[in-house]
């Protein structure tokens, strides 16, 4: 996966301004964390890498690879259970795949519940398997562990290092902590090293 001179710019009232600058970044196999304080445009670029968002010039390839994408909010249907929620997000309905990520993410004495009924943690947990569901080959996540205490961000970062190696995915993920992206990643990137910008506000 790579990104070749992305720039984007967004207007604001105070006038047009330029958040990503002659960008180019190369993700590889395992977990490359991208960090940077707010404004920086780390959520911009996850969102181009994912083609939820359009540069205005350069490219973002990623090879054709199916992308699974977890949100900084939770983005649950309220009226359904943890197993219709994944439901939701597949092309075609496939149980035994979901029976697999609820194991794999922990939520199998969840399937039946609602998204109110959850902890916090559980409902960052079905963020990440509905993420999941369709076998990406690649993830990208955006700030994952947004409200959740250190015995749960540690937990849900041994889950994930785990997934990512057992299934061979390429992932990505922003954070403000960088203690964090030092237990989960085996890269880091600041983005002030690749982005000749930072003065809109992801």
């Amino acid at each position: 996966m790579k990104a070749r001179h992305i720039y984007k710019n967004y207007q604001t009232a105070a006038g047009n301004c330029r958040v990503l600058s002659d960008l180019s970044f190369d993700a590889g196999p395992g977990i490359t964390g991208l960090t940077g304080p707010s404004g920086t445009g780390k959520t911009t670029l996850l969102r181009i890498l994912a083609g939820l968002e359009k540069p205005d010039s350069g490219t973002a390839d990623t090879d054709g690879k199916k992308i699974g994408y977890v949100f900084q909010e939770d983005r649950l249907l309220p009226a359904v259970s943890v197993r219709r929620n994944l439901e939701f997000v597949q092309e075609k309905p496939d149980r035994g795949r979901i029976d697999e990520v609820l194991r794999m993410t922990g939520l199998t004495e969840k399937a039946d519940s609602l998204p109110d009924e959850l902890s916090g943690g559980m409902k960052r947990r079905v963020a990440l398997a509905r993420a999941l569901v369709s076998k990406p080959e690649i993830l990208l996540m955006d700030e994952p562990f947004t409200g959740l205490d250190p015995e749960l961000t540690a937990a849900l970062i041994a889950d994930i290092k785990t997934i990512v190696k057992e299934n061979g995915i390429t992932a990505v993920v922003v954070s403000h902590q960088q203690g964090e992206l030092e237990a989960l990643c085996s890269r880091i990137v600041p983005l002030s090293q690749i982005n000749g910008s930072g003065e809109y506000s992801d």
